[in-house]
């Protein structure tokens, strides 16, 4: 499999599962409460760390991990565990709304960016006019179903957290930026 059809099919599978994780975390949450989804997600965060040490500190190819890890992710935490982890934070940070709308922004607009630029010429930079375009324009029809004019000022967040930041992963600062952009607004402008 060549990289962009790799790349492509990693950026599915990141769609499919944070849909999933969404929908059942709300089924979770809706029968047995805030507390039995909390102790779900931390039990779910300690699997991915133990999968994480397994491949980094001994070198296990874990089935799925294998396939669709990228090259920085046999030595450290794999952006899934780093998605979860963010996500947690934002829930327990920020509003439900916001909340929402910044890990949806993580889970389709940073996937949009990223198959967006899997078809420009430039190749994987980040900062290429289809990439900053893809992400912002899904993070914004998000933002906006989600919370009107706060969930755009989300939308800018959520790219500049995309597009400019190199060295950190974007499963941490898409997130935590947009929600906290969210956060500000509600709780100050509105």
């Amino acid at each position: 499999m060549n990289q962009r059809t790799r790349e492509l099919w990693r950026k599915i599978v990141h769609i499919l599962i944070g849909t999933g994780c969404l929908r059942v975390a709300y089924l979770i949450y809706d029968r047995y409460g805030a507390a039995r989804l909390e102790l779900v997600a931390a039990v779910i965060l300690g699997v991915l760390v133990l999968a994480d040490i397994l491949i980094a500190d001994y070198g296990w190819n874990l089935p799925l991990y294998h396939q669709f890890q990228r090259e920085h992710e046999e030595h450290g935490l794999h952006t899934a565990t780093l998605a979860l982890l963010s996500s947690i934070i934002a829930f327990k940070l920020f509003a439900l709304p916001v909340a929402l709308a910044a890990v949806g922004m993580l889970i389709y607009g940073d996937a949009a960016a990223a198959i967006a630029g899997l078809y420009a010429r430039s190749g994987r930079k980040k900062r290429t006019l289809p990439r900053v375009a893809a992400m912002f324009i899904v993070s914004a029809l998000l933002g906006w179903l989600i919370l009107g004019g706060i969930g755009l000022a989300m939308a800018v967040a959520a790219t500049l957290a995309e597009c400019m930041v190199n060295k950190i992963d974007d499963a941490v600062t898409i997130p935590l930026f947009a929600g906290l952009a969210g956060h500000v607004l509600l709780l100050y402008f509105l």
